[in-house]
């Protein structure tokens, strides 16, 4: 903390840098509609800065060479039907992170899929075909807010 030198008053650094986001999903039609979607997002005063991932070795890179990451918006169908739940047991068990929040989309029904996160930690299980565009914005949102909540505990 920061004495500020015209006041007895305390100053505390504000991060301003972008939610560091991931959107692993091998469809690119998904790609572009969700950074069309995202574009002018920003929650608490901060910008997101997407990163892509077409498959799971890529969504795996990402994450080995971002030591800040905030969200994983991961395809179920990402490679294989479950490459997606597995990365997100992967990042929870395997890796230990259970800081970033998991976001899982799916051309599935989402509601037959939620009974497999159960212990993931994950925010929620959208529905690419039925989910809306608010719907997407609105769960993203929630996410980095308890993102932003866990890490102002960890500091």
């Amino acid at each position: 903390m920061a004495r500020c030198p015209f006041s007895n008053v305390s100053t505390t650094p504000i991060r301003t840098a972008a939610w560091q986001v991931l959107v692993a999903d091998d469809d690119p039609s998904i790609q572009l509609v969700t950074r069309a979607a995202l574009r002018h997002v920003t929650v608490a005063g901060r910008p997101l800065a997407l990163s892509q991932a077409a498959s799971v070795a890529d969504a795996r890179a990402w994450l080995a060479g971002n030591a800040e990451p905030a969200l994983l918006l991961l395809d179920v169908g990402l490679d294989t039907d479950d490459a997606g739940l597995i990365l997100a047991r992967e990042v929870r068990q395997g890796l230990g992170n259970q800081t970033v929040r998991i976001l899982l989309r799916s051309g599935r029904d989402p509601e037959s899929l939620r009974a497999s996160v159960v212990g993931l930690d994950v925010g929620d299980v959208l529905g690419k075909a039925t989910g809306t565009l608010p719907e997407l914005r609105a769960a993203i949102i929630t996410a980095l807010e308890a993102y932003a909540r866990l890490t102002r505990t960890e500091d």
